[in-house]
């Protein structure tokens, strides 16, 4: 019987294993700008939440759409490539 148990989670561990896809590198552009206009956003959202103002909740959704947007930007035109500020050999 323990041999079926052992046996079913080798199996389910190497099902996932071949569902991460790890080789697809993420979008990194403008990520410093991403989040601080995620967090702006949030904070407005929230605040004009917990103040029952409209337009403060509206405002935090179009700075919240505002950073989703900066993924469709095009990349460093001088280079020609991604904004990177990470470690390229680690």
């Amino acid at each position: 019987m323990r041999a079926c148990v052992g046996s079913s989670r080798k199996a389910d561990r190497q099902i996932m294993i071949m569902l991460i896809d790890r080789s697809r590198r993420r979008d990194l552009r403008h990520l410093d700008w991403r989040i601080r206009l995620f967090s702006i956003g949030a904070a407005l959202g929230l605040g004009g939440i917990w103040l029952e103002s409209s337009w403060l909740v509206l405002s935090g959704t179009v700075v919240l759409i505002g950073g989703f947007g900066l993924r469709f930007l095009p990349n460093d035109p001088e280079t020609g490539r991604e904004e990177d500020d990470g470690d390229q050999g680690a």
